[in-house]
């Protein structure tokens, strides 16, 4: 996303994993710069994804996210994904362990 000629934000679709048998699911991120938070542009750039997620022959969507990013878990299920797993303590982020969230959702086929 551009904001008069600077990149404001992105969002990325990866594959979740490289097996044919997952080709069905795909790791939605979402980044904002600082100065552009707050504004609506984060949950503009997921809902386009969820839109899109059908004509790219995706029908889940994952996010994963560190456990104390409340702001990012809060922008997932208000787009309408669901806690689907913890990971405790699987990283290390400023000398700290630290958990890890899986959101996820079904999309429309």
């Amino acid at each position: 996303m551009e904001l008069d000629g600077e990149v404001a934000g992105w969002l990325s679709l990866e594959n979740y994993k490289e097996r044919a048998a997952y080709a069905i699911t795909a790791e939605v991120s979402v980044y904002i710069d600082a100065a552009q938070r707050r504004k609506g542009y984060a949950r503009t750039l997921l809902d386009h994804a969820i839109e899109q997620a059908p004509q790219l022959e995706i029908e889940r969507l994952l996010a994963v996210v560190f456990g104390h990013n409340s702001s990012s878990i809060a922008l997932f299920e208000a787009g309408g994904f669901e806690r689907w797993g913890l990971l405790p303590g699987v990283t290390r982020l400023d000398g700290r362990a630290a958990d890890i969230v899986i959101l996820g959702r079904a999309v429309a086929a």
